[in-house]
Parts: structure tokens; sequence; C-alpha cells
């Protein structure tokens, strides 16, 4: 696991202004969660601007993050697996984005609420239940996409880190380290994704079993990221626990309970609190930040990349 970096100590490292990485992925999320936020209280107008420019935004940031990820190749040779599980995480969450706002979109667009809102703001073009059916159809596909990805992606990590076993069990250990760091970083990532998936398919207990195998892959991405087990767990991780239990009142909403806008106003009321929490976690992203990015010892503080002081005799960067 990544070194033990307590969140005080990381954010005193840095220097000077948040660099524009952060600050994407900051205004990026904040946006996400308030286009989902009006997408449950069906509210076009609001959801499908702020979607488009969280999409622009961790889309600009995983392209980024791709860039800095380094060597032309993929591959698993000198430090490729390191790099893998850089740059598939951010590829991972966009891909799952674009599904979940065209599938946004197209129910904006098309489909009829069985309980319509007293606002009355879709569908927009009028209902077509038979299109928006079978769009959904391919959303779901798109959807399984993002696990499937990342389940054959740690099979192959793990694989080829397990055959270092004759080796002993500490090289064995870390070699299957970047199976284990893509199972964390990604996995909630790709249940979210599965979430979306079974909920589009109209499946209620498969739904329900995903967001809280989300909740567990949230707090074991905070353990492995900060290196400090559960005690890494803050207000950061909390934001999203917050937003999948909106999800899963949602998905209640929409499969059982018939749109009743009464639970539609709860989850809604859920998503709303996910980012109030948000907002007041500045000091705790700066702090997640620093140590996803590897630098949290008189290093200056570039994104992604971890850049010795000149006084420094060697940088003091953590390994992701």
């Amino acid at each position: 696991m990544p070194a033990r970096v307590p969140a005080a100590a990381a954010v005193g490292a840095h220097r000077g202004r948040p660099p524009v990485a952060f600050m994407a992925e900051y205004v990026g999320e904040c946006c996400w969660i308030l286009s989902e936020m009006t997408w449950i209280l069906l509210i076009p107008e609001a959801c499908i601007p702020t979607g488009i420019l969280a999409i622009l935004l961790l889309g600009g940031l995983g392209a980024r993050t791709c860039r800095y990820a380094g060597g032309r190749s993929p591959t698993c040779s000198t430090g490729g697996c390191k790099r893998l599980t850089q740059w598939l995480p951010p590829v991972l969450q966009v891909s799952w984005l674009l599904t979940n706002f065209t599938w946004m979109f197209l129910e904006l667009l098309w489909d009829t609420p069985d309980q319509q809102t007293p606002w009355r703001r879709t569908p927009m073009a009028g209902e077509h239940e038979d299109l928006y059916d079978e769009a959904q159809f391919y959303c779901v596909l798109t959807f399984l996409v993002t696990p499937t990805v990342w389940s054959l992606a740690v099979a192959a990590l793990f694989l080829r880190g397990c055959r270092r076993l004759q080796d002993g069990p500490g090289r064995c250990w870390r070699s299957c380290r970047p199976a284990c760091a893509l199972f964390c970083q990604a996995g909630y990532i790709s249940s979210w994704a599965l979430m979306d998936a079974v909920w589009a398919a109209g499946l209620l207990w498969f739904s329900m079993v995903s967001c809280v195998l989300t909740i567990i892959l949230i707090a074991a991405n905070a353990a492995w990221e900060t290196g400090l087990g559960l005690g890494g767990f803050d207000r950061t991780d909390f934001v999203w626990v917050l937003w999948t239990l909106a999800n899963a009142g949602w998905i209640v909403d929409e499969l059982s309970a018939g749109d009743d806008l009464t639970l539609r106003y709860v989850s809604a009321g859920f998503a709303l609190a996910s980012f109030v929490v948000l907002l007041c976690s500045w000091h705790q992203a700066v702090a997640r930040h620093i140590i996803r990015s590897g630098c949290t010892d008189g290093a200056s503080w570039l994104g992604e990349r971890c850049i010795p002081e000149p006084q420094a005799e060697a940088p003091a960067c953590l390994g992701a």
C-alpha cells in the first residue's frame, strides 16, 4: 500500500495556488453532483449544462492524466503496470460519465415519469417510449463495458504478479500491487457503472447489491489511497457515499414506487447533502489530490507530476 501520509501533512506540503488539474477535478465533481440532483428533479435546463461542463472538465483531466502517465506502450514492462493504474481509472470514469449523460439526456427528451413533477419540464420532445427503450438497451451494454474492462485488467495484472510466487511471498506481493491498486482505485467507478446498467435494465435487487458494493469499494479506495486503512476515510469519501444513497433512493422510486414525488424529493435531498459536504471539504480534497499525485514532503505540487524543490537532493515522492 502507499506510504502512510496524514492529511494535515499533505496539505502543509504544497505551496502556491492549487493547480489547474485539481480545480478541474473539484469543479467537475461539483457540477456532476448538481447535474444528478437536477436530473432527479427532472429540470433539464439545469442538469444538461452542468452535465456537459462536468464531462468537459473531468474528460480534460482524464486526457491530461493519460498524457502524464507517460510511455508510448501500455504493456506491463518497465513501469507499464504502474502507468496502467494511472491512466485506466480516468478513462473508465469518462466512459461511464459519457454513457450516463447520454442516458440522462434521452430520458429527459423522450420519457414521461409515472408521476409528473409540478413544473412539468419533461419530456422535452414529447413522449417516445419505444425510442427511449431501444436507446436505453444500448446504454446498458455500454455501461457494462466499464466493469468488464476493469475486471479483465485487474485479473491480468494479478495473474502476471502471481508468476513471481516462486520468488517468495514478498516479491509476489510487490508484483501484485498494481492489481490491488487498480482494484481499489477504479473499483467504485466500475460498480457505479454496473449499478447504472442493472438499473436501466430494471433489476431492482441487483441495483441495491451494486449500491452496497459501491460503498464498500469507496471505503477500500480510501484505505488504499491514504495507506491509513479505514482511518483514511474522510469527508471526500462520505460525499460519494451520500451520492450513492441518493441513487439508491432514486432507483427504488423508479423501479418500485412508481416515481413517487416524496421519495424523489428525499433522493434529491441526499444529493444536495452530498453537494454541500463536497463544498465543505476543500482541505480534505486538497490533501487527497496531493496524496494521489505522490508529492507530500518538500516537493512542488504540480498536479500529477512530482518535481523536487531546487535545493533538494532527491524528490520525496510516494509511489501510486
